[in-house]
């Protein structure tokens, strides 16, 4: 399994050569590396050479500079202890190991430098492009035509078990093929991708020149001002920084390239079913439109417009059935849609017994403006402390004026969508002292439990004995005995609930009547 660390987009023209365009996150190294300051300043001189050795160069036929040659033996200090340092290498070493030859492109292109590794899909553009540069010096003789691009993904190996959004090999291969053949459909149609990487290309000469000037010592900008610089100039930049947060989030992309052409993509594993199945008494959490801007296509199904119009996380899958006339299998079926694509959440539906916790994250306090400018009669600081300490959602409310509450309400699925807090589920522990001399011997009952989680564990043998000898069979009672399989920590109280259909008062009357036996837990249950 890989997670993904920083993505890089290099191309080849007929007079620069092989070239770093934009490249997120930004490198970590203080200063711009000699390797790079010595291409720049050999690249002016290299224009004196005749077009047809360019083209030589470019095909392959004769070798590359002998400057690139040296820096690829040379030790180059990244100024960083990260293992993916070989992300964070110079430009001029980056740039031809991720650009291949004309005969290995329009196909999957993978490098592996130390523990990174990069997978990208090179593209060969047809020559005769509408839209070319003149050389730096303005020299209409040497016209600069974009021949080859490469968006590139540098991916971490980690293990199978890893926290955080991580895939397959495969998985980033189709990935950045069909961010590929996006880019090149748009620079078919419109020339986008020449005309964006001459914008970028001129950006980062001026930052390169900028770096020579030795009376600006103090003055120079630094790698975060030139990708600054590059995100504020140019759509290409922006997307493909979008492409990144995308799969370091969710694991989902959605962008549409100059605004025309869209690449929706995931790099989750559709054949990975989860433990437990989606409830009736769960609901439906839209995630903010910012996680899914592009919207919906034009030929989307009309039941999933209308299930996402009236979802609310009050509302429950089987209250939601009957408003929508949709069969709760549909239901379920679009949800899981929408959550395999990082369109909403699956939740718990908020009620008052529910129980909220802030979460441990350390970034809290960049939610902060966005909290100010959509609740101003809430202190964001305020909130987070209210959710320090496990209370139901009805004490919270009570605390509030009745102007104040509807805003509270909107105020916690604001934090639920963005995974500051986590509901607490309550679970009831059966308590039953083993007998000396007792070995737990797991019978195939125990292990059918571990390969169906969801599934009750029956009552073993010394607790069906210490509850027969209760002498007790009253209703109260025979219900004990009925739900005891559920009381393992499995189960939680909503769930108990909707397999048996019962109340939460009839419930709890079992608890508190079976005090020396049963005990009441508040857990962070499954997702």
């Amino acid at each position: 399994m890989y997670r993904v660390v920083g993505i890089v987009m290099v191309v080849n023209t007929s007079l620069g050569g092989d070239l770093l365009l934009f490249r997120y996150p930004t490198v970590v190294r203080t200063k711009v590396s000699d390797e790079t300051m010595q291409a720049f300043a050999s690249q002016r001189n290299s224009l004196s050479t005749s077009t047809d050795q360019i083209r030589k160069w470019n095909t392959g036929t004769v070798q590359k500079p002998l400057m690139n040659l040296e820096v690829h033996n040379k030790k180059v200090s990244t100024d960083t202890n990260d293992s993916s340092s070989s992300y964070h290498m110079p430009s001029v070493m980056l740039a031809p190991m991720l650009t291949p030859k004309p005969i290995l492109c329009n196909r999957n292109f993978e490098v592996t430098i130390e523990e990174t590794t990069f997978v990208g899909f090179p593209v060969l553009l047809p020559q005769g492009q509408k839209q070319t540069r003149s050389d730096p010096d303005g020299n209409e003789d040497h016209r600069d035509e974009l021949r080859v691009f490469s968006v590139s993904l540098a991916l971490m190996r980690v293990n199978p078990d890893a926290d955080g959004i991580i895939g397959t090999l495969p998985k980033f291969r189709r990935l950045t093929k069909q961010l590929a053949t996006a880019l090149k459909h748009e620079q078919i149609r419109c020339d986008y991708l020449s005309s964006q990487a001459y914008v970028l290309i001129e950006i980062r000469e001026a930052w390169l020149a900028a770096q020579r000037d030795e009376a600006n010592q103090a003055m120079k900008p630094d790698h975060k001002a030139l990708s600054s610089q590059l995100l504020s100039v140019s759509t290409l930049a922006k997307e493909l920084l979008e492409v990144y947060h995308s799969l370091s989030t969710s694991g989902c992309v959605n962008v549409r390239f100059n605004n025309w052409t869209t690449v929706i993509a995931t790099i989750k594993d559709e054949d990975v079913m989860p433990d437990w199945p989606i409830r009736p008494y769960q609901t439906l959490l839209m995630l903010p439109k910012d996680k899914w801007s592009s919207g919906l296509p034009s030929d989307a199904s009309p039941s999933l417009q209308k299930v996402m119009d009236m979802a609310k996380p009050t509302r429950s899958f089987r209250e939601l059935q009957s408003e929508t006339d949709t069969p709760l299998a549909q239901l379920y079926r679009i949800a899981a849609h929408l959550a395999f694509w990082n369109c909403a959440k699956i939740v718990n539906t908020l009620t008052k017994t529910n129980v909220y916790l802030l979460r441990k994250l350390p970034t809290y306090k960049d939610f902060s403006a966005e909290f100010l400018s959509s609740f101003p009669n809430f202190r964001y600081e305020e909130i987070l402390e209210r959710f320090s300490q496990p209370k139901t959602l009805g004490e919270h409310i009570k605390l509030l004026i009745p102007a104040l509450q509807k805003d509270f309400v909107d105020a916690v699925i604001w934090l639920l969508q963005r995974d500051l807090i986590s509901q607490l589920h309550t679970y009831i522990f059966l308590i039953i002292p083993k007998p000396d001399g007792w070995t737990d011997d797991v019978s195939d009952e125990y292990d059918l439990s571990k390969a169906y989680p969801a599934s009750p564990i029956p009552l073993r043998d010394y607790e069906m004995e210490y509850l027969d000898k209760m002498l007790d069979q009253g209703e109260v009672f025979l219900l004990l005995k009925r739900l005891c399989p559920y009381f393992r920590g499995k189960h939680h109280v909503e769930e108990i609930m909707s397999r048996e259909n019962i109340t939460r008062e009839v419930l709890f009357q079992v608890v508190g009547k079976y005090p020396h036996i049963l005990t009441v837990c508040y857990l962070q249950g499954p997702e």
